[in-house]
């Protein structure tokens, strides 16, 4: 709107200023000539030479300025409601600073779009009105934005991620996560986004030892910073009138990134990798979704290895494929003369006492009821897990193994690889939480059973540590797990142990909740501490293990 009241305060200045020269040039009252210094009306003088004026006596010519054609009147009543339009239009040019004004920085503007109808918002939008780009958002948000509403958010949307320079603005990768859930890109917008929105990258060592006969390579798997946005596809698909709640709506889309080895120094590879990363969640809303880590044949005769990896991506939405695409990355590792280190090992307890005083862990979360609780797969239940958290900034990695000991018996877990600093372009908190299940995230979509399995196989441990309240955590470092992954530049490796971390009991409840799309009432079961803690629960910090 502000580009309107803009453009129209122009058009009225302009036709203000046109009536105000008419205004002043007046009205011709008649054609009789006069004299211009006096105004004397010189009707029946013999002006055909030079003649004198009767009045004032001046010479007058009818073919010199001295005569003066006609007289005129200021038309005041024109002039001032050519004032008055005048006035109005320099106002309406400078609307963006007169706004500003302390007398008006109080008006809230956005009232005047919130009201307006949306043909009046497409239109303002089509004069590069911002804040009608964002009232336009505000609706699709509620879901109330028509599809011609949409397909103007959507426009924009291609333009800004068709720029390279274009920074990151989540609203315009929000419209396009959302038009890809509400069925409105056309078919090249859709390729455009899906495939602009993802790259990989490499990661390997800068050499290998002189006895290596594969290179470790990872595979990391980026949204393009320009292209992502937020989840709004719940808004989408209740547009479609689909059945869906929050949480179950993030898994309509999934992504598959394969790695296949191309070429080794030129020929083709004796074996391919069969990894494959998975991503519940479309790229376009994370910096780095998911990673792949492959072992790439090195010939033991080759001093260098040069290598083309192809990825191919598989998008699909509820098992179909949507679209598939694939990139090609090169990258090049020599061999060591002799064997080397892959990455420092911090062991100096001067070095480490400053690391984990700064490193804790909180109540270990342990379910009861366990075949009560089985079915219980509500992604927001509290899940059993354990939680740490690096209180400062490091560049060290902590990876190795995971045990739980109560006096001297003992409990295998799993294995943990975690950087003790933020690692995204947008950090969450500093720390990490570890699933009671195969493999570990921030968050699970893991099967709750084979979580519960895992205390059902130990269940006599978990029960005596129940009974005492705590467990030890202690975690071993692995050497090889630093060889196998390019990015760890620096490790613990010397073994830590958390003591008497408290035990957090979770307990299976069926809840009586209304569906918010049907209004009908349903029960959920779902997961929750059995004693809610008041306050937040303090950690318990890492302390060095000489011998264990």
């Amino acid at each position: 709107m502000p580009v309107l009241i803009m453009i129209t305060g122009s058009i009225l200045a302009v036709i203000g200023s046109v009536l105000l020269v008419k205004a002043i040039i007046g009205r011709q009252l008649s054609d009789h000539p006069f004299c211009r210094k006096c105004r004397y009306d010189l009707i029946g003088l013999d002006l055909s030479a030079p003649s004198t004026c009767p009045e004032c006596g001046n010479t007058v010519d009818i073919n010199s300025r001295s005569v003066m054609k006609g007289h005129r009147r200021i038309r005041f009543l024109m002039l001032s409601f050519a004032l008055v339009i005048t006035i109005v239009g320099s106002a309406g040019i400078g609307f963006s600073s007169l706004k500003r004004h302390p007398a008006l920085e109080n008006i809230e503007w956005q009232h005047l779009y919130q009201r307006s109808p949306e043909p009046a918002l497409r239109f303002y939008e089509s004069l590069n009105d911002e804040e009608a780009v964002h009232e336009l958002w505000r609706r699709m948000t509620k879901g109330t934005v028509t599809d011609k509403g949409l397909r103007v958010l959507i426009d924009r949307s291609m333009q800004h991620i068709a720029d390279p320079k274009a920074g990151y603005d989540y609203i315009w990768g929000s419209v396009l996560l959302y038009a890809l859930y509400d069925n409105q890109l056309t078919d090249a917008e859709r390729i455009a986004f899906i495939e602009g929105s993802v790259y990989s990258s490499i990661h390997l060592h800068a050499a290998v030892s002189d006895s290596a006969t594969q290179a470790h390579a990872v595979i990391s798997y980026h949204g393009v910073e320009r292209f992502m946005g937020s989840w709004l596809n719940t808004i989408a698909l209740q547009r479609q009138d689909r059945p869906v709640n929050q949480m179950s709506a993030t898994s309509d889309f999934r992504i598959l990134c394969t790695p296949h080895i191309q070429t080794i120094n030129g020929n083709p590879p004796p074996t391919q990798p069969t990894w494959t990363s998975s991503s519940n969640d479309w790229a376009a809303i994370e910096p780095e979704f998911a990673t792949s880590r492959i072992q790439v044949p090195f010939p033991i005769d080759e001093q260098v290895l040069d290598t083309t990896i192809a990825i191919n991506y598989v998008l699909m939405r509820n098992d179909v494929i949507v679209h598939s695409w694939q990139q090609s990355l090169n990258a090049s590792i020599q061999r060591a003369e002799e064997d080397i280190q892959y990455a420092q090992q911090i062991e100096d307890p001067t070095t480490l006492n400053p690391i984990l005083s700064k490193l804790g862990i909180y109540p270990v979360n342990v379910p009861t009821q366990i075949e009560l609780g089985r079915g219980a797969k509500d992604g927001r239940s509290i899940r059993p897990t354990i939680m740490m958290h690096s209180e400062a900034l490091f560049d060290h990695q902590l990876l190795g193994n995971i045990r739980f000991r109560i006096g001297n018996d003992e409990i295998p877990y799993q294995s943990i690889e975690w950087k003790l600093r933020p690692h995204t372009i947008s950090p969450r908190e500093r720390g990490m939480s570890i699933d009671f299940a195969p493999g570990w995230g921030w968050s699970g979509s893991h099967d709750f059973d084979e979580t519960l399995d895992y205390f059902e196989l130990h269940q006599d441990f978990w029960e005596r540590a129940i009974e005492l309240g705590k467990v030890d955590v202690i975690i071993d470092p692995d050497p090889i797990m630093a060889e196998e992954n390019p990015r760890i530049v620096s490790y613990i490796n010397r073994a830590i142990i958390f003591r008497d971390v408290p035990i957090s009991l979770q307990i299976p409840r069926i809840l009586a909740r209304t569906n918010n799309l049907t209004g009908k009432p349903m029960q959920i079961l779902r997961w929750g501490h059995q004693n809610p803690a008041t306050g937040s629960p303090q950690p318990i910090y890492a302390q060095l293990i000489e011998t264990d």
